[in-house]
């Protein structure tokens, strides 16, 4: 079904789709694509290695979304990360002829975290004395890790079948599907404290503050990421529940479901701010796109006390889910969260 965007009465008129840039993805020939709904391929050089998942538009069968799932791997102090994540997407028309994919629109979500964070507030919260953490916990910014404790790991499925560990020993070309999902079981590690001079970031004991499972789907033109965190260690923290770092070539216009518009103008301010929210629309009437992105807790928390905004900057109009709305909450060992996003595209 086609978003509720397209029935928002402040909309200007539509307007004709961009054309082609020219770019090619360079996955080299797979199957011809007939009735599937879902292509997945996977490039390995040296220690670089991600999949790139093609989800066909719902409407336009020429008009495909591209995501790209990296593996981070730096086990440096500072870093310590050894993980999976959706680092980038694109728009992009399918040949099954050549079995190349051409780039139509670029960065439609751009390389930060646009699965699960959170944020760790250190030691002494609330106190003359406290030391903050110096960066965030989790995927994009680091401190987790999938290769330290046994029942760790990340296992792809094609179809919901595996795929064998020996069929990534290479890369391989576009495979033909209708739904990609990959499930993710790693440790989240204490994040480096500014306890050093001047708050310097020192780095941490690397314990294990949390267990993290993931699940993201791929299929009808978007992806569900499913998320659940399982507290080791009492910390002072939020929890990004849903995040989705929406790129600026969709994000010209947007509105929460209130459905009152804005127009982002790049200034680094915070967009449809409130709580109990958790659905964002996007769109770029030039180019003829538009995602709906809504997020929600499921377990742990009362998803009405949770609040949702968007960061206006010049890189992404990108949505944000956090809990508690405000402030920090102090966990117990055990204590377990849950969430879900859903990320859908659309062209006009």
């Amino acid at each position: 079904m086609k978003l509720k965007i397209l029935y928002i009465a402040i909309l200007t008129a539509l307007m004709s789709c961009c054309s082609c840039d020219n770019q090619v993805d360079d996955g080299g020939e797979g199957e011809v694509v007939e009735d599937g709904t879902c292509m997945v391929r996977f490039v390995k050089d040296g220690s670089s290695e991600y999949f790139n998942v093609a989800v066909r538009d719902l409407y336009k069968d020429y008009i495909w979304y591209v995501f790209r799932i990296n593996h981070y791997n730096d086990h440096s102090g500072m870093k310590y990360m050894d993980l999976w994540r959706i680092d980038w997407a694109y728009q992009g028309r399918w040949d099954k002829e050549t079995g190349e994919m051409t780039v139509i629109l670029d960065k439609i979500i751009t390389d930060g975290e646009s699965e699960s964070v959170l944020k760790d507030y250190g030691e002494g919260l609330g106190t003359s004395s406290h030391i903050d953490t110096d960066d965030f916990t989790g995927g994009f910014h680091g401190d987790e890790r999938i290769d330290i404790e046994d029942g760790c790991g990340v296992t792809f499925y094609i179809d919901d079948a595996a795929i064998p560990a020996e069929s990534l020993a290479e890369s391989f070309g576009w495979k033909v599907c209708d739904k990609f999902h990959y499930v993710q079981n790693s440790t989240m590690h204490k994040t480096a404290l500014k306890s050093g001079e001047d708050g310097a970031a020192v780095e941490s004991d690397h314990h294990v503050i949390a267990d993290h499972l993931k699940t993201t789907t791929f299929s009808d033109s978007g992806y569900l990421t499913e998320n659940t965190i399982v507290m080791r260690d009492k910390i002072d923290f939020y929890w990004y529940s849903g995040i989705c770092c929406v790129g600026t070539s969709v994000a010209v216009k947007g509105c929460n479901e209130d459905m009152q518009a804005v127009t982002f103008d790049r200034s680094g301010a915070n967009r449809l701010d409130g709580t109990g929210k958790g659905l964002y629309m996007a769109w770029n009437d030039e180019a003829g796109i538009e995602v709906q992105v809504k997020a929600g807790m499921t377990e742990g928390a009362d998803d009405s006390q949770c609040r949702m905004f968007v960061w206006d900057t010049s890189n992404y109009a990108k949505f944000y889910r956090r809990y508690p709305a405000n402030g920090a909450y102090r966990t117990s060992d055990g204590e377990r969260f849950s969430s879900t996003m859903d990320v859908r595209f659309a062209t006009r």
